[in-house]
């Protein structure tokens, strides 16, 4: 009994222990959590906290509510920002970890940042103007740039170890960005971001990235992409991007120096088997369709999109260009059926991009019997400075509306075809091309376009039944 009782006050005294600690432990809590409150009042520390935020993402920002939580955490919600330059972002909470002797200080000094929800639209005030390229046969006169704008403070401010706010965890939860040019044009759009990022005080760390949608220079669309991130130093690098692209799959590393001016960065990528005809719905202005493969190399700094060098090479099968409706329609006037039901065995492109431009070196197209090249420049603004040349047999000129026209074709070659080199210019979204006045003269040539646009009326009476009389032709007068 005497033992029993011993070890019954011995364990009364342990627990009387514990519960002081805990007690304590939570009545000093209480006191953090309370001083925290009384710090978040005052009204410079909450136009300290709107600055800093403001500084970070190089924009004004304000918010609905600030708030404090248990382990020292801030929440902050409603957040909304916006700059002189069009960009935007907003986001349903922050939740920053601030340390509480530097808020104390005067200083904000984070060690952890979750962001729900945000979306960020960026726009690039570096893209050259939509100014047509300057009249050139040689089709390779460069398009001049305009200076760069000031890459914006977040992802100094957010990335670990950068010695302005050293950040230790960085948590995004289905976030969204848009990177467009000055005329709404995308560069680059992701949705449903999920990023987990860890580092410790060396500035190594890894994490996590996963993107549900996004899409790539209106060219290319992806779905399920996911890597994992790798911390060493001022380098963070994506190594082992995965995703899937057209039925077919895109495979790429990123390397981003966060400790060089100006955030330079690297990418390198793979296309295999992209059905690009099945991105079609998502990006209607996609002109290619087939299966393509091909590689890419660039670099530059971050969100900068003049500053980007690089090489790519591209290969597309058993598809077609649908940038080339005008030649199905001269195939259609003209009795050309290879024209105008044109279907493509192999394209290739070879280009290289710098100085705003992308420098078509090579872009060839073959079909059963015709070929078609368009060497010369695309510019970041989208204009275009293409030297195109279509080649055909000789067989094919013999038909009864061609034949007046087929002195503009060049002499036959040893393999028995003909060819006509013609301009493409305009931009992507309207290219324009002189084909029509290099076959039928400066002259006639308008009578080609009045043909077309009687093979085009049909269509458009569809559209409007109730034409007005002043569209019909008038009667002829009999002689």
């Amino acid at each position: 009994m005497r033992e029993t009782a011993r070890k019954l006050r011995a364990y009364m005294r342990l627990s009387k222990g514990i519960f002081l600690k805990l007690g304590l432990s939570f009545a000093l809590s209480l006191c953090v959590l309370s001083a925290l409150k009384l710090i978040l009042k005052l009204e410079s520390n909450q136009t300290r906290i709107r600055n800093s935020l403001s500084s970070a993402l190089g924009m004004d920002v304000q918010f609905e509510k600030l708030r404090s939580s248990l382990f020292w955490k801030i929440r902050i919600s409603g957040v909304k920002g916006s700059n002189a330059s069009g960009a935007r972002f907003s986001a349903h909470e922050l939740q920053i970890n601030p340390r509480l002797l530097s808020l104390l200080k005067g200083q904000l000094v984070l060690s952890e940042v979750r962001i729900d929800k945000p979306r960020l639209t960026w726009v690039d005030q570096t893209t050259p103007p939509a100014a047509p390229p300057a009249a050139d046969s040689t089709a390779t006169s460069a398009i001049k740039k305009e200076t760069p704008s000031e890459l914006p403070h977040l992802l100094k401010r957010l990335l670990p170890n950068q010695g302005v706010s050293p950040v230790r965890r960085l948590v995004i939860n289905n976030g969204d960005l848009d990177w467009i040019d000055a005329r709404g044009h995308t560069l680059i759009q992701v949705e449903s971001v999920q990023l987990e990022l860890n580092a410790d005080t060396t500035g190594l760390g890894k994490g996590r990235i996963a993107i549900a949608k996004g899409a790539i220079a209106e060219l290319i669309a992806f779905h399920g992409m996911q890597s994992r991130i790798e911390l060493n130093g001022g380098l963070i690098k994506l190594p082992d991007i995965r995703a899937t692209s057209g039925e077919g799959q895109i495979e790429a590393s990123i390397g981003l120096q966060t400790r060089q001016p100006g955030l330079p960065i690297n990418v390198k990528a793979s296309l295999k088997a992209v059905d690009l005809a099945n991105m079609t719905p998502e990006l209607p202005s996609l002109r290619l369709a087939g299966i393509a493969n091909g590689d890419i190399e660039l670099a530059g700094l971050a969100l900068q999109a003049t500053s980007i060098t690089g090489n790519a090479q591209l290969q597309i099968e058993n598809g077609f260009f649908k940038g080339l409706s005008l030649l199905q329609l001269v195939g259609q006037i003209l009795q050309i059926n290879e024209l105008s039901n044109l279907k493509i065995k192999t394209a290739t492109a070879r280009m290289a991009i710098a100085d705003s431009n992308i420098q078509l070196n090579e872009l060839s197209m073959q079909s059963e019997d015709l070929s078609f090249s368009a060497p010369g420049v695309i510019g970041f603004n989208r204009q275009l400075s293409l030297n195109a040349s279509l080649s055909l047999p000789e067989r094919m000129l013999n038909g009864k509306n061609i034949q007046p026209f087929n002195s503009r074709f060049s002499p036959a070659d040893e393999l028995g075809n003909r060819s006509i080199n013609f301009a493409i210019t305009g931009s992507l979204d309207k290219p324009r091309t002189n084909l029509l006045e290099k076959i039928a003269g400066d002259g006639v040539g308008n009578l080609f376009q009045q043909l077309i646009g009687n093979f085009l009326k049909p269509r458009q009476a569809d559209k409007k039944p109730e034409a007005s009389p002043a569209a019909n032709p008038p009667e002829s007068t009999p002689k």
